[in-house]
């Protein structure tokens, strides 16, 4: 459970490469659409465990992953 997400986290974070205080919400999303694609929001308890390792709300999680989608969305329907 929990240490599957952690390494998950970790990954995703590293790939940033900042510390998470520094993070901007484009660096934010960029490890919400990274842990998206490894299927992190699978795990139980995952976007507790993101929005405390982010420093963010739950709430802005799923916003974020709202806004991922409808970009994906919108990303299909261009020809």
């Amino acid at each position: 459970g929990d240490s599957g997400m952690a390494e998950l986290f970790r990954e995703c974070l590293a790939s940033v490469g900042k510390p998470v205080h520094t993070l901007t919400k484009k660096d934010r999303m960029k490890i919400i659409r990274l842990l998206n694609q490894k299927n992190a929001f699978s795990y139980r308890r995952s976007v507790p465990f993101v929005a405390k390792h982010l420093q963010v709300s739950r709430y802005t999680i799923y916003k974020y992953l709202d806004e991922l989608s409808r970009e994906d969305t919108q990303e299909g329907e261009t020809p």
